[in-house]
């Protein structure tokens, strides 16, 4: 079940759609349940696997050497695998850790290279997910730079709908480089204003 389940996801998702490729990955990865407040990986230790998200929702974070702690992931459903670098060898800059019960798709990072130099398809998806990956820094980069808390909070339920109300605030906001206390007071002003508009429109 869990091979075809696989084969299913590589399938609908990054429309692969040759059988040796989808059987090989199906042979390489395998589908692992996570809890809430699971750690899948540590910071500084070799991460061995590409995570690909099935159900739930993940965090990446660092701590820097005050100690002080800074989400730079948060992902739902994606395409895109939850890591740091391809190469099998180097250690990751991150913890990744559940912040929700989910599943994912583990791959050994080594074989799948190993295999995306075989597979044109797996190749392309590769550079996809490099490319999506970059796109998405870069968006929230700017997002960071240029615009103020209220303007990132309203980009972040733009952009992650799925969140809403599901994880904890110091998460959502060290995400957007604020403080839990600015947050809350962010979404209250959107709610207070929102409820403004509603009176307006009713009355």
């Amino acid at each position: 079940m869990n091979k075809r389940n696989i084969r299913a996801y590589f399938c609908k998702e990054h429309k692969i759609q040759d059988k040796k490729t989808l059987e090989r990955l199906s042979d390489i990865a395998f589908i692992k349940k996570v809890k809430r407040h699971d750690i899948l990986v540590k910071q500084g230790e070799v991460a061995k696997y590409l995570l690909f998200l099935l159900r739930g929702i993940i965090s990446g974070y660092y701590v820097d050497e005050k100690g002080k702690y800074h989400v730079e992931l948060l992902a739902g459903h994606s395409k895109m695998p939850l890591a740091t670098t391809y190469k099998a060898q180097d250690v990751s800059q991150v913890t990744v850790e559940a912040l929700t019960k989910g599943k994912v798709i583990a791959v050994s990072k080594e074989a799948f290279m190993e295999l995306a130099e075989e597979s044109p398809g797996l190749m392309k998806v590769t550079a996809n997910m490099l490319l999506g990956a970059l796109a998405l820094q870069t968006e929230l980069k700017r997002v960071l730079l240029y615009c103020d808390v209220r303007q990132r909070y309203e980009w972040f339920i733009r952009e992650y709908p799925e969140f809403n109300e599901k994880i904890s605030n110091r998460y959502v906001a060290s995400f957007l480089n604020m403080t839990p206390e600015t947050l809350s007071r962010v979404k209250k002003e959107i709610a207070e204003s929102s409820g403004e508009t509603n009176e307006k429109e009713t009355g």
